[in-house]
């Protein structure tokens, strides 16, 4: 695909420096070139890019794949990520402008019915969404809150019936374990769109992870050898003190649970908590004492081809912090 002043390929991996330096100059903050292998090196990701008549790579799209329980059925989805437009061209949001022809060039090929993935997510800004919708590129069909616990109003007591124990990334027990969890968790929540949560997922995401230090956890019974749970924190995120519940594998219903022992391990530093979650998650968090803030972030679906009905999906995602690839 071709323009007078941009063309579209598939990005090959000799280029990904090129991409390391197209998102600091984006987004003013340097991507390591490991962090750039571990999203999409081995055929984790793959990426449609705009070049302009120097070679230059002036707009990137990124997509890495994701198994999802899609209303129980197993389906691929990609999460897109690292959608960029270099600062001088970025004015530029024509359907024959760098930003639409890599995301027009990537739905087109990869996102429906019949495609290579399902359907496609995201955590695109609401400015981001309105210039696709425009552009008849994505539609929202679900939002992510901010949620935020206090460290003042928490207090360990005799109330807490459950205990957490570190999980050790070495014992050979511990990938059985998290996906018996997974199994659990798959079960209940059939009703929504869940990316997998296996064992192989999460010790690539919190354990492999390049830059960021996760503690991992698992969740118990009082008195109980078997987990019944496990659950993902983030210390200190960003220096701010505040740490992140980023993620947790069991029944739905156990999400007071982990919250409680999440809050429970931040509280050993006189730290809130925090998390990213989609509005299903959100709906069952009234009675945990949190205060819940609509940050602009929204989830969209490709509406390029035929594929899932907006509908269908709208308000049945069911994400965290830990589905981004960035936090």
């Amino acid at each position: 695909m071709s323009h007078e002043l941009w063309s579209i390929e598939h990005l090959h991996p000799n280029r990904a420096p090129d991409v390391c330096r197209l998102f600091e100059n984006v987004f003013g903050t340097p991507m390591p070139l490991e962090f750039w292998r571990w999203k999409y090196a081995d055929g984790r990701g793959r990426a449609v890019v705009a070049l302009d008549k120097s070679g230059e790579i002036v707009g990137h799209y990124g997509g890495l794949p994701r198994q999802v329980s899609f209303f129980g059925d197993a389906q691929i989805a990609v999460q897109i990520a690292d959608v960029m437009v270099a600062p001088e061209v970025r004015g530029v949001l024509t359907r024959s402008g760098p930003f639409a022809m890599t995301t027009g060039a990537f739905l087109d090929q990869f996102i429906g019915f019949g495609a290579e993935y399902l359907v496609g997510f995201g955590f695109p800004s609401e400015r981001h969404l309105r210039i696709a919708h425009k552009l008849n590129l994505y539609e929202s069909v679900d939002s992510v809150s901010d949620v935020f616990w206090p460290a003042d109003t928490f207090s360990v007591g005799p109330n807490v019936k459950t205990e957490r124990a570190a999980i050790d990334w070495s014992l050979s027990t511990t990938a059985p374990e998290l996906d018996r969890l997974w199994i659990s968790m798959q079960e209940s929540v059939q009703d929504y769109i869940v990316p997998v949560r296996n064992a192989n997922w999460w010790r690539h995401r919190f354990a492999n992870h390049p830059s960021h230090v996760y503690r991992c956890f698992w969740l118990f019974n009082q008195g109980s050898q078997e987990a019944i749970g496990a659950f993902v924190v983030k210390p200190n995120i960003d220096g701010s003190g505040c740490w992140e519940l980023m993620d947790w594998i069991g029944s739905a219903e156990l999400i007071h649970l982990v919250i409680e022992q999440a809050r429970h391990s931040a509280h050993s530093e006189s730290s809130p908590l925090r998390g990213w979650f989609s509005s299903s998650i959100v709906s069952k968090l009234a009675e945990t004492g949190c205060t819940v803030t609509d940050i602009g972030v929204r989830v969209p679906t490709s509406i390029r081809r035929p594929g899932p009905s907006v509908a269908s999906v709208s308000g049945r995602w069911w994400l965290t912090g830990g589905d981004t690839d960035f936090r």
